[in-house]
């Protein structure tokens, strides 16, 4: 019974890292298809928009999917730490809190693209200003929030195993 209640947990966290991997390889693609579309976008003539709103658009979805590759690529330092069976270490900590931050990065940098997409005018009447505070703030700082617990609890654990080191 025991040894396949660790069976199951390998197998959960290598489907998870397996997603975790699917993610990665899109986000980097995106990534570059963010630079490509952001590019065109500033190139485009003409429309509604200035080419300052054109570049701030591009910008914003630029920097949202670095902030994207930097969460994903401190998710999977943490799985291979799962998988080498030693979640407790003070890396992971830190990259726990560096996913944290990064939701933290990602609310000034989601709004203004709202904004800039919208125009200022749209941007901030009352019905859309609402849901954009809501969709682009509260959100993910509850996400970053959470998060921060997550690392405490990592935290804690990671004391746990040095005292448990110890007493050996």
């Amino acid at each position: 019974m025991k040894g396949n209640k660790k069976e199951n947990q390998s197998s959960y966290v290598r489907v998870f890292s397996l997603m975790v991997d699917t993610i990665w390889i899109f986000v980097i693609v995106g990534l570059v298809l963010s630079l490509i579309m952001g590019l065109v976008i500033i190139a485009k003539s003409g429309g509604d928009k200035s080419i300052m709103s054109r570049i701030g658009i591009s910008l914003s979805g630029f920097l949202n999917s670095v902030v994207f590759v930097l969460i994903i690529f401190n998710l999977r330092k943490i799985l291979r730490s799962i998988k080498a069976r030693s979640p407790f270490e003070a890396a992971n900590v830190q990259r726990i809190k560096k996913i944290a931050y990064a939701c933290f990065v990602l609310i000034p940098i989601d709004i203004l693209g709202k904004i800039l997409i919208q125009g200022f005018d749209t941007g901030f009447s009352s019905g859309y200003f609402i849901d954009l505070i809501w969709d682009g703030l509260f959100k993910l700082l509850l996400i970053g929030l959470g998060i921060l617990v997550i690392a405490k609890v990592f935290e804690s654990g990671l004391e746990l195993q040095k005292e448990k080191n110890l007493t050996i």
